[in-house]
């Protein structure tokens, strides 16, 4: 049982804070026994996870914890997503992909401006012309940030087709370039395609 728990670590740690009821009611996170008892431990000592569930487990583990428990000041939120770029590109792509193999769907060079990343894509072959993106600026800011009130401001994520350009606009915080995130907004655009017809 200690090599399991040893071997598995992260995935156990993952399972229980995604199903505990009292791990993050407060501030000072605790395991309970209850959290214990309800582990899995398959006689196979194999918990058999895909490359998705991989993917989740190291996400929880790594920054969703902390997000719930320290909120602004956890590293999902005070780092910026500029560095894991490249994997969320490759769990995005992997996933649209996987259905779109005659015509991949391939990332281009991101273009960013203060608080906002833009991630463009394309079907095929494409140059796209970054020339004016400083009147762009403008335009996308008012786009995703809304402010409601002194105290209430709102900032949306875009999904923003055009042709066969497929352009994905967020906050430049972590939270939202996460490789789960990838499989989430893969899940979205894959919808999206499929509502239009593609």
């Amino acid at each position: 049982m200690s090599d399991f728990i040893s071997m598995n670590r992260n995935c156990l740690s993952a399972y229980a804070a995604a199903t505990s009821f009292r791990l993050f009611n407060k501030k000072a996170t605790a395991t309970s026994t209850g959290d214990i008892f309800d582990l899995p431990f398959p006689e196979s000592g194999d918990l058999g996870l895909s490359a998705s569930e991989a993917i989740l487990v190291h996400d929880i583990v790594a920054y969703q914890r902390d997000l719930i428990r320290r909120g602004d000041q956890s590293v999902a939120l005070k780092s910026s997503g500029q560095a894991v770029l490249p994997a969320f590109n490759e769990t995005f792509l992997a996933a649209i992909n996987h259905l779109y193999r005659d015509n991949p769907l391939v990332a281009h060079p991101s273009q960013s401006w203060p608080g906002i990343i833009c991630q463009p894509y394309s079907f095929g072959a494409v140059e796209i012309d970054w020339s004016d993106s400083e009147t762009l600026r403008g335009r996308v800011d008012a786009l995703i940030r809304e402010q409601r009130s002194e105290s209430v401001s709102v900032t949306r994520i875009a999904r923003i087709y055009d042709d066969n350009l497929l352009f994905l606009i967020k906050p430049d915080r972590l939270r939202f370039w996460m490789r789960s995130i990838g499989l989430r907004d893969a899940d979205e655009v894959l919808a999206d395609l499929r509502a239009q017809g593609y």
